[in-house]
């Protein structure tokens, strides 16, 4: 099916389709995103379907690697140099507003939420900020978060749009790497 999907029916966050960018840009996305994968996945342990917690169990194992070393490059960066830290700064200020995007209400959510299977896109958004600011702050960096009676609002506009195929150019493009060899030889055995 996603040999064959054309790319504006994909439903996926805009923040996976961005540009590498820079260094600090790429580090960073890495980490907002093993953030998010370690509070998606830890929420799934819970799931009501039985194959998703057994998934989520083996990409737990995988993902922890992948934390380790990306948090590990912005704990370094943060604070490292006055030009590392101007250089992370700004790779926070451009990544947190499109990383908002991959807790953006799934299309069936409410539906998910009421039979066990997933946890609601705000309550997982409420987690992964409280593990990303703090790893931010203690890194000199500033977000578009402030934390007040428990609760964290966003100071920012969310890159919301994706999940419902709200998509820019570069989708595109990735989507056509991706499809390239299939649509090669269509109807061959892989």
């Amino acid at each position: 099916m996603v040999f064959e999907r054309p790319w504006k029916d994909f439903a996926c966050c805009r923040f996976v389709a961005y540009p590498k960018g820079d260094f600090a840009y790429t580090v960073m996305r890495q980490y907002l995103f093993d953030e998010a994968e370690q509070v998606r996945m830890n929420s799934l342990l819970d799931s009501s379907f039985e194959p998703i917690r057994g998934l989520a169990t083996k990409i737990l194992a995988e993902e922890a690697y992948h934390l380790m070393h990306s948090k590990g490059l912005v704990v370094r960066l943060g604070d490292a140099t006055e030009e590392s830290h101007r250089r992370m700064q700004q790779a926070v200020t451009d990544a947190f507003p499109q990383a908002l995007g991959m807790f953006e209400t799934l299309n069936g959510e409410a539906d998910l939420v009421k039979a066990g299977v997933v946890k609601p896109s705000d309550v997982l958004l409420q987690k992964w900020l409280e593990r990303v600011v703090p790893t931010l702050t203690d890194s000199t960096l500033k977000t578009e978060a402030r934390r007040s009676d428990g609760t964290w609002t966003i100071q920012c506009k969310p890159d919301h749009g994706g999940r419902v195929g709200n998509h820019g150019e570069h989708l595109k493009q990735l989507v056509s790497d991706l499809q390239s060899v299939y649509r090669t030889a269509p109807g061959a055995g892989w």
